[in-house]
């Protein structure tokens, strides 16, 4: 019972880091008799899934976010006004970074533990609570240094291309390492420091793309300057 009231509260958090991270770059759709109840049909799309994947007795596997990423690709079409590109690299880029920040916590618990895992109950509860604390600080953070207009229209197809690789590469690469973590203390370093990585990569390519933004915005304005 405590098991499945923490994986409540857990998906909740999840769902709250993800909108918000999601406000943060796209804009909203004024849908006001859906506005009441996006973060229970998020919820609910979310958690329902996680059910279903533990029923079927799969804890870890890519079709699980496979299916996530199809089920939140849809809802945010309800919500934000968007296109496909956007979605295929903010989805990614938002969710993405929420996994790599659990599977850092789980990557440096391992350094302490000879063997550790974040969905068993022994640790669960310990090193998924600090994991859903360091989402919400890495949500708060992205918040807070994002800045730029959301004038994504400034972006060519390849720009896009460029930038949708680096999330979906760092949604390959915790797949990955969440198939090869053990006991072995070489593997579980080598996961620290591509987790560590990723997390970079992800900060960095927010920062290029608000500079992108921001040069693209101001080469606007001085181009109706001029034609003034």
């Amino acid at each position: 019972m405590i098991y499945w009231i923490f994986s409540v509260m857990v998906t909740a958090i999840d769902t709250w880091c993800m909108l918000y991270l999601m406000d943060t770059f796209l804009k909203r759709r004024k849908v006001e008799k859906l506005e009441k109840v996006r973060f229970v049909l998020y919820f609910v799309a979310v958690f329902s899934v996680a059910v279903l994947f533990h029923l079927l007795g799969i804890v870890m596997n890519w079709w699980k976010f496979v299916v996530i990423f199809m089920v939140l690709f849809a809802l945010g079409f309800l919500y934000f006004k968007t296109t496909a590109k956007q979605m295929i690299f903010y989805l990614p880029l938002c969710y993405g970074m929420l996994v790599l920040v659990e599977f850092l916590i789980l990557s440096i618990g391992g350094l302490f533990f000879d063997t550790i895992d974040l969905y068993n109950e022994e640790h669960n509860y310990i090193f998924g609570t600090l994991a859903k604390l360091c989402e919400i600080l890495i949500v708060l953070c992205i918040r807070r240094i994002w800045k730029s207009p959301n004038n994504f229209h400034i972006l060519e197809g390849k720009e896009w291309y460029m930038l949708i690789s680096m999330p979906l590469f760092s949604i390959a690469g915790v797949l990955g390492m969440f198939q090869l973590f053990n006991g072995d203390e070489k593997i579980r370093n080598v996961c620290l420091f591509l987790t560590t990585g990723l997390v970079a990569i992800n900060f960095i390519t927010i920062y290029l793309l608000q500079d992108i933004l921001d040069k693209g915005e101001q080469l606007r304005v001085s181009t109706l300057a001029n034609q003034n």
